[in-house]
């Protein structure tokens, strides 16, 4: 972000572009690798800022977890999502396709949590199995995110575990938490195929992610090549560019109506 960019934006500002609403949810797909079917998106937030244009997370949600700003961007991600998740089991009522939204850790120790997903639940109508939360590997070890993890599980929500390989999580922390999903990190996946190190960490992780009876995502795959050797490795789920890059609300119903058309077919 150049500096006068950077300068311009504040928590104030952040807060005057959700009363605007120039914040949007963007939606990246999950594929199953066994059947190739599409399960879940992983909801993304953007800012359509008036004089910068699309914003990417790292563009502001860093000022944003430095004020209160980052809860209510979350809820607005969370509420927006599962009305998307409404639109698609309308279209889909069977093919329970569901959404992945991420959390800060500031969010995960806000008492606030299990009632924000709960009223988005109910407002949208939607299945708590149909929702997942990411958190970060450094979130996970906060001691106050047992509780949140704890009470999110109660409800019937899964969770993952964003950027897997990075940080630091205690093994025996993530079987006690029970977490659904370990998510590879992109910069291990991209080096499968010509990097033997990161096949074997990658190798490693899924075999652990199963031992514990956890399912695995994997991220930022972009070639025929690893979406193959993460095959071959045993990954369940994967996303990246090699299928599609982050899309907005209707690209993803129309993304949904074709799947649909490809299962009657």
């Amino acid at each position: 972000m150049n500096n006068d960019r950077h300068n311009a934006l504040s928590p104030g500002a952040i807060d005057a572009g959700l009363d605007r609403d120039e914040f949007e949810v963007w939606y990246q797909p999950q594929l199953d690798l066994s059947s190739g079917a599409l399960t879940r998106f992983e909801a993304l937030v953007r800012w359509r800022h008036p004089a910068w244009g699309v914003l990417l997370p790292r563009d502001f949600l860093s000022l944003a977890e430095e004020s209160t700003e980052i809860n209510r961007i979350g809820e607005y991600v969370l509420q927006s999502a599962l009305a998307q998740v409404a639109v698609w089991r309308e279209l889909a009522p069977h093919a329970a396709i569901g959404v992945s939204v991420n959390l800060s850790a500031q969010e995960m120790i806000d008492e606030r949590l299990p009632r924000a997903v709960d009223k988005a639940l109910v407002d949208n109508q939607v299945p708590a199995d149909l929702l997942t939360v990411e958190l970060t590997e450094t979130a996970l070890m906060s001691p106050a995110a047992a509780s949140a993890v704890e009470s999110l599980k109660r409800r019937g929500v899964a969770v993952a575990v964003d950027d897997f390989g990075t940080g630091f999580s205690s093994l025996n922390r993530l079987r006690r938490l029970s977490v659904d999903f370990l998510k590879i990190d992109r910069t291990l996946v991209a080096g499968l195929g010509h990097d033997a190190d990161d096949s074997v960490v990658v190798e490693a992780i899924v075999g652990l992610a199963h031992t514990l009876g956890m399912l695995v995502v994997a991220e930022g795959v972009e070639t025929l090549d690893q979406l193959g050797r993460l095959s071959d490795l045993g990954c369940d789920y994967a996303q990246g560019f090699y299928w599609s890059k982050a899309i907005l609300s209707e690209d993803a119903r129309r993304m949904v109506s074709r799947a649909l058309v490809r299962l009657a077919g």
